[in-house]
């Protein structure tokens, strides 16, 4: 069941895709991180990848990454229900293959969350979703229908055999994914998280980010990300200071680490 009804769906021809969206201010962003600077570009060793897209959105990545390896195994999550549906709407009209969806959140345990997102979708289009409130919450608090719960799922249950590819774009809640899947991180080749802190002193939450790949034995590449954030959420940004890094990392029982480059 959607929560409300979303804002007009607009249409872009991109790459020869049809994308359906409802924020000019979040496509802009996909279009230029995802399709021009090609930032989830992986060398794949197999014709049919196995790809996990957490933080689906509407599904930008996935698009690009199934015309990418267009005979990829790809599942997404995406748990905002009125985003989901925007999600659905693109792997449809674009005759995805091979291609599942799951309307639910990921976490360290099965069961249900609280789920923060605003209800302006034409500003935010589900950018800056999540389950964890001190992300979640960028707006006014009128702006938001707190009592809203989605089911929420361990991604352990969905590595079952070798990731060729990983993306978590979870807001705030990666390490609490990335810990719940240790036992089978080696299964993971790839992958690329942006992790998001908060405060003055964001470098506690990284740095034992960082040690917990390293001790799972992958190569990382860092990069600060220099998020645009929009004006409605400007409060938020002064009072929080958030800060987002962009990581991207390889396992180092399957690449050595001149295979880190990026397209």
């Amino acid at each position: 069941m959607r929560l409300h009804e979303i804002s007009p769906v607009k249409w872009a021809s991109l790459n020869g895709l049809d994308i359906a969206y409802v924020s000019d201010f979040a496509m802009d962003g996909f279009k230029s991180d995802i399709f021009e600077a090609h930032q989830h570009w992986f060398l794949s060793s197999v014709d049919r990848p196995y790809i996990i897209d957490a933080g689906a959105n509407a599904g930008c990545v996935t698009l690009y990454l199934k015309q990418l390896y267009p005979n990829a195994d790809v599942i997404c999550f995406e748990p905002d229900p009125d985003i989901y549906h925007l999600l659905e709407q693109n792997v449809r009209r674009n005759a995805l293959t091979s291609t599942q969806l799951y309307n639910c959140a990921l976490g360290d345990y099965d069961g249900s969350s609280h789920f923060y997102t605003s209800k302006a979708k034409h500003l935010s289009g589900g950018l800056g979703n999540s389950i964890k409130p001190i992300w979640g919450i960028q707006e006014d608090l009128s702006q938001y229908d707190t009592s809203l719960k989605v089911p929420i799922s361990r991604l352990s249950r969905f590595i079952n055999r070798p990731v060729d590819y990983l993306k978590l774009d979870v807001e705030g809640a990666e390490f609490d994914i990335l810990n719940e899947i240790s036992t089978c991180l080696h299964l993971v080749k790839q992958l690329h998280v942006e992790v998001h802190c908060l405060g003055s002193q964001p470098d506690m939450m990284f740095n034992r980010l960082i040690d917990f790949l390293d001790h799972h034995l992958f190569y990382c590449h860092i990069e600060r990300y220099q998020a645009k954030l929009p004006q409605w959420v400007q409060r938020w940004n002064d009072g929080s200071k958030p800060s987002i890094w962009s990581i991207r990392a390889v396992n180092s029982c399957f690449f050595t680490t001149d295979q880190l480059l990026t397209k």
